[in-house]
């Protein structure tokens, strides 16, 4: 997502052009009893430990999850 859509002229980052970030969501899984829901650190790809319980954040990616908590 970096080369895609990183803009070095105005240096906004590749995040700025979303609301909210979920990857690894499983479906359909994700739509029926969802998954653990975690943060990604976006510049190592690895899943900070534990899990995420609250609303989601910007600038933030998140793995896993379930659509009913999450929208």
């Amino acid at each position: 997502m970096s080369y895609l859509l990183s803009d070095v002229k105005t240096k906004r980052d590749w995040k700025s052009y979303f609301d909210y970030i979920l990857v690894d969501a499983q479906k359909p899984l994700f739509f029926a009893e969802g998954t653990t829901l975690r943060i990604i650190d976006p510049n190592t790809g690895t899943m900070k430990l534990g899990t995420y319980a609250g609303q989601l954040q910007q600038n933030e990616v998140y793995s896993g999850g379930k659509e009913r908590e999450i929208l």
